[in-house]
């Protein structure tokens, strides 16, 4: 812990950086990656899906692109059967 304190200290992280974030931050990162939310609670030592769940809340830096390429894949969708048919 000494170690993970001096590293934090050196980097000039934050004063609230422990072991327990970077353990949040490493399922979070899997499970952004798409990795199978099992293996990830697998690898946390998690008895209940449930527990691993909370990680599964990602940050706005994750979710706004992948909403942006849902939502630009719709529309182009949307508009391609829209000329298809024939329509304006």
């Amino acid at each position: 812990m000494r170690r993970i304190r001096r590293y934090c200290s050196e980097l000039g992280l934050s004063e609230g950086v422990d072991i327990h974030s970077l353990r949040r931050s490493y399922a979070t990162h899997l499970l952004e990656a798409g990795w199978n939310p099992r293996f990830v609670q697998d690898q946390m030592g998690h008895e209940y899906a449930s527990t691993t769940g909370i990680y599964q809340f990602t940050s706005d830096e994750f979710c706004r692109p992948i909403l942006r390429a849902a939502l630009d894949r719709t529309v182009g969708e949307a508009l391609g059967r829209r000329s298809e048919d024939g329509a304006s």
